[in-house]
């Protein structure tokens, strides 16, 4: 029976050149798995300082629309919202008020152009990698919920790097 694999041309080796053709074989899968363990280590880190970042901007434009919805003053979330656009690698911005009605929203002209807000309910399937929603709360009543939605372009400046 043949074997799948011919290798009877190592048999004809001299063993300085099979020892170096194993070595060559174990450098190159130890490089390959170190490698990937090294990408994967990065991609997690990176996700990990984007939901930081992410939180860190949902808390701060929570607090600072608070009292927008609280008044239900839409013209002034509208205007919290688009201070967002200074926010590198923030595509999306929207705000619900306490019924999950939208309340105001940001978007860059690219993504506005393509479609609407997104659905309360499609939220978090839609945009579960690159969205983060949190609750708005005042004394223990819920006053809204805001969405931020981040692009891959920091992504790429940091694989480009």
């Amino acid at each position: 029976m043949k074997s799948i694999f011919n290798i009877t041309f190592l048999k004809n080796l001299p063993i300085a050149k099979k020892i170096g053709l194993v070595t060559l074989l174990t450098s190159t899968v130890t490089l390959f798995i170190l490698s990937s363990a090294y990408f994967i280590f990065n991609w997690s880190q990176y996700k990990g300082q984007q939901l930081a970042r992410l939180e860190s901007i949902a808390g701060i434009t929570a607090s600072a629309t608070e009292a927008a919805l609280m008044f239900d003053d839409k013209q002034a979330a509208n205007e919290y919202l688009s201070w967002l656009r200074h926010e590198q690698g923030l595509e999306m911005a929207i705000l619900f008020d306490a019924q999950n009605d939208l309340f105001a929203s940001f978007q860059r002209a690219a993504l506005a152009q393509q479609s609407q807000a997104p659905n309360w309910q499609t939220l978090n399937s839609q945009f579960s990698d690159s969205g983060y929603l949190k609750p708005i709360y005042s004394d223990s009543i819920k006053l809204g919920t805001i969405f931020l939605q981040s692009n891959q372009s920091m992504l790429k400046q940091v694989l480009r790097s």
